[in-house]
């Protein structure tokens, strides 16, 4: 289980999307006086589902595109509501602080447990903590409204009745992971059962409030900003090798926005090798980012394009403070390895490109060469 965006009449709504052995579930998660419930907004035999259209089938609905302001606005409140968060939360924790400074008994010990009690509920404490509860609501609507907005990569079901259905992710992983979990399930589910009606589909989701694997909508994660990278990365996606075979590969680059992963650059297809040669430069905006996920591809014409394997690499301030490119060989789950060079700076003009040593690269190349 996990929430998704889905397209509904054109608009982006929340679901959580549920997977069972042999049933597929799509229900709004309902909050109101700290209680939860579903809302079942439709469910279908895992058999009724397909990725590929048949000739009575709807057409796909346009993925609506978030325009990079709206994102950079809704960036921009985020920052704001976590800094006013870490201010209260400095004010909440001086106060007591001071006041156990000064009632510090002999020996440097501190006071009673009243006597802390009494500290930490005085009314200005108590006001902080109220208003630190109010930021974070704040900021939670301001997440919803963010993860709602980013993901553009599709994944559409088609059932046989003709209806279809669209969902957006932000991560090609996560995309990948649920049409694998789907078909897995496909393929395993071999006993017929019996429909359920509308009021067993409730209970059986209302019985996966405590069980679910996924809590909440997600969050940014206030992580410690010396640990994270805001600013600039310029990767260059340099070679690969050790494919056991030759395959039509690209790269896909994935990074973390406080945690959650959105992917950001692909190269071009490098045909039939083994030791594939890219030389791709991307200009990356990063905010909160710690880690980048490296994903290759195999272009399949047919069947969808294949996950031949991926890695991930940690960003170290040691490693990319200097604003020198960091040479990182990343090696993949599955087979080979991928070679990844990259520079970071707070500011766009603070990157130095590096001289193409391909043959058939054009940066680097005097304009004379190219256009000649």
């Amino acid at each position: 289980d996990s929430f998704v965006v889905e397209l509904v009449d054109g608009q982006r709504k929340y679901r959580h999307l549920f997977l069972f052995d042999d049933l597929f579930i799509s229900a709004k998660l309902k909050v109101s006086n700290r209680s939860e419930q579903y809302a079942i907004k439709w469910y279908c035999s895992l058999n009724d589902i397909s990725f590929y259209p048949t000739p009575n089938s709807e057409s796909a609905q346009t993925v609506p595109v978030t325009s990079n302001i709206d994102i950079d606005n809704l960036k921009a409140k985020i920052a704001a509501v976590k800094a006013d968060i870490r201010q209260e939360q400095g004010m909440c924790e001086g106060v007591p602080s001071e006041q156990l400074e000064k009632k510090k008994g002999p020996g440097g010990r501190h006071p009673s447990t009243t006597s802390l009690t009494s500290v930490t509920s005085r009314p200005g404490v108590q006001s902080t903590k109220k208003s630190r509860d109010r930021l974070k609501r704040k900021l939670a609507e301001q997440e919803a409204a963010l993860w709602l907005a980013l993901p553009s990569l599709p994944l559409t079901l088609y059932r046989r009745s003709g209806k279809t259905h669209r969902f957006l992710f932000s991560s090609d992983v996560a995309r990948g992971d649920w049409k694998r979990d789907i078909s897995t399930q496909q393929k395993d589910s071999t006993a017929t059962l019996s429909p359920l009606s509308p009021l067993e589909i409730q209970g059986l989701a209302e019985s996966c409030l405590e069980m679910r694997t996924v809590r909440s909508l997600g969050s940014v994660n206030l992580k410690d900003d010396d640990n994270v990278f805001t600013g600039v990365l310029y990767v260059v996606v340099n070679s690969g090798k050790g494919f056991v075979k030759p395959i039509d590969c690209y790269v896909v680059l994935e990074v973390d926005y406080y945690g959650h992963y959105v992917r950001k650059a692909r190269t071009k297809i490098c045909k039939a090798s083994q030791d594939p040669l890219w030389e791709e430069g991307f200009h990356i905006e990063v905010e909160g980012t710690q880690f980048i996920k490296v994903l290759c591809y195999n272009r399949a014409r047919m069947m969808g394009d294949e996950l031949c394997g991926q890695g991930t690499i940690k960003l170290e301030k040691d490693d990319l403070g200097s604003c020198h490119y960091h040479d990182y060989t990343v090696i993949l789950d599955k087979q080979g390895c991928i070679m990844v060079s990259i520079q970071y700076s707070t500011t766009l003009e603070g990157i130095h490109h590096r001289r193409s040593v391909s043959a058939s690269g054009v940066f680097g190349v005097s304009l004379e060469t190219v256009v000649a």
